[in-house]
C-alpha cells in the first residue's frame, strides 16, 4: 500500500498512547519533540514512562469516554486484539488510529524521519519493509549538510534582508533561490554582506 505523505501541526494538541510496553514508549519518544500533550492510557503503567515529564497518564483500558479528550490521534499499542477493539470504537467516531505492528490496521504510519531543526524528512515503504526505511533514512542524513539546521534557522532573516532590496516577486525568488545554493555549498548561514550579493544587478 502507498501512503500519502501527511505533515499536521500537533503541538499542544492531545494524542493519546494506549499501552505501557516498549512499543508506547518508543512512540511516546518520537512524539515527544513535536509538542504534543501526549496522554497514556493502560491497565498497568512503568517506570520507564511515568519517568518522563511532561505526559499525563490515566491506569485503566482504553474506553469510548477517553475520545472526550478530542485527540488529533490514537496509538494503539497494546496486544493485537486489544489494539483492534481500539480501531474499531475510534473509527466509529472518525478519530485515526495508528496500530503498532498491525499495518492493516493503521489509518496513517510513522514514517522514519530525519529531524534538523526545521527540516523534517519522512521516509516511508508502506510498511513493507520498515529496515529498508531506516536504512535509507541513514543514507539520506549522510548526505545533508552538517549546519543544516543553523542555515534554516537564518532563512527567515535572510529573506526579510533580501525583501528590503529587491524590487518584485521575481527578483526575490531568485535572490532566495542563489542565497540557498551558496548556504549550503558553504555548509553554514550567510553574512548581511553575502547575502546581499544575492541581489540582481539592476540594468542599466
Amino acid at each position: 500500500m502507498s501512503f500519502f505523505p501527511l505533515y499536521t501541526e500537533i503541538g499542544g494538541r492531545c494524542v493519546l498512547v494506549c499501552g505501557s510496553g516498549a512499543h508506547a514508549l518508543e512512540k511516546i519518544e518520537r512524539l515527544m519533540p513535536f509538542g504534543a500533550e501526549i496522554c497514556v492510557i493502560a491497565p498497568e503503567i512503568p517506570e520507564t514512562i511515568r519517568s518522563i515529564a511532561g505526559i499525563r497518564m490515566e491506569q485503566h483500558a482504553f474506553t469510548q469516554e477517553d475520545l472526550q479528550k478530542d485527540p488529533v490521534f490514537v496509538i494503539a499499542a497494546e496486544s493485537d486484539a486489544e489494539n483492534l477493539r481500539i480501531l474499531e470504537i475510534c473509527r466509529r467516531h472518525r478519530v485515526w488510529v495508528n496500530a503498532v505492528d498491525q499495518p492493516d490496521a493503521c489509518d496513517f504510519i510513522f514514517p522514519s524521519l530525519i529531524s534538523k531543526g526545521d527540516l523534517t524528512i519522512g521516509i516511508s515503504t508502506g510498511g513493507t519493509s520498515p529496515t529498508a526505511a531506516v536504512m535509507l533514512r541513514r543514507q539520506i542524513e549522510e548526505l545533508l549538510p552538517k549546519e543544516t539546521a543553523a542555515i534554516l534557522a537564518a532563512m527567515p532573516q535572510t529573506r526579510s534582508i533580501l525583501r528590503e532590496h529587491t524590487q518584485n516577486k521575481a527578483e526575490l525568488k531568485a535572490a532566495l533561490r542563489k542565497a540557498v545554493e551558496k548556504a549550503f555549498c558553504e555548509d553554514r548561514p550567510l553574512t548581511q554582506e553575502e547575502i546581499l550579493r544575492c541581489v540582481p544587478e539592476k540594468e542599466e
